[in-house]
């Protein structure tokens, strides 16, 4: 099999093919079924997202005005753990496939999200699965644009941005620039949650190498200490076999977990 041999002398974001990045075999490894970890991740961020906004109601401020879920390739969960509270959500994505995959699942939300949207339901009042489906087809745009260049500043009062910043480059520069423009894009004391692949170095979607840098949860901490007015971060342990598959599509145990983090904007 044909394959892109990684190189870390051309690591950075702008040198591998995002257009060719496979949304449908990506989901496949990743998203098909409810995976433990993904499940405590999404727990989390429906938790904080939950506290946040009954602080908001509290003080009389209603519905987040406009989320963004940033990178979501093909993973619809972070938008859905922000679905309950957004008057509108903006999917903000650079690939041209992942674009067009996102915008199917926004007129119509694939069934294998049902067990994903359970758990954010008992959060929003368990409303059900069809309405999360209709809600989305209404509130939901997708919009095709670069992290580094196109997001803009001040713009969103919550956001997602899961297995992006450390996905999308091999540079840890990079990395740090995608989590700043990241939590730039929100207004201040905006809710985010974040999740990160831990100690990758770079993985296969079909026979597609791309690159991946190495975080820590201390590393996160860092360059949330520089953006965030208020943060906490943990690891979650991998729970189920490696979503890292090498060219043969066999799994390779090629990084140490994922950490999340929930935190308030500057």
């Amino acid at each position: 099999m044909k394959t892109n041999k990684p190189d870390t002398s051309s690591g950075t974001n702008n040198r591998f093919p995002w257009d060719n990045f496979d949304p449908e075999k990506y989901r496949e490894t990743n998203y098909k079924q409810l995976r433990g970890d993904d499940a405590q991740i999404l727990g989390r961020g429906a938790n904080w997202f939950s506290q946040i906004a009954l602080w908001r109601y509290s003080e009389g401020k209603g519905q987040f005005s406009h989320g963004i879920d940033v990178g979501p390739g093909s993973n619809l969960y972070p938008t859905l753990s922000m679905l309950g509270y957004c008057r509108k959500i903006t999917l903000f994505e650079y690939g041209a496939a992942n674009v067009e995959y996102l915008r199917g699942e926004v007129k119509h939300l694939s069934d294998s999200w049902k067990p994903f949207w359970e758990i954010v339901a008992p959060f929003v009042g368990n409303r059900d699965f069809e309405w999360a489906r209709r809600t989305l087809r209404k509130r939901a745009t997708v919009v095709q644009g670069d992290i580094f260049k196109d997001l803009p500043k001040g713009e969103f009062d919550i956001g997602t941005m899961h297995f992006v910043a450390e996905s999308l480059t091999a540079d840890p520069r990079e990395v740090r620039y995608g989590v700043r423009n990241f939590t730039n894009s929100l207004v201040r004391e905006s809710p985010f949650v974040m999740a990160n692949v831990q100690g990758s170095t770079g993985y296969f979607v079909g026979d597609q190498w791309f690159p991946a840098a190495p975080v820590t949860p201390t590393d996160v901490e860092w360059m949330l200490d520089l953006l965030a007015a208020h943060k906490k971060v943990e690891h979650i342990d991998i729970d189920g076999p490696s979503v890292h598959l090498n060219s043969e599509g066999k799994p390779e145990e090629d990084y140490e977990g994922y950490v999340v983090s929930m935190g308030l904007s500057f």
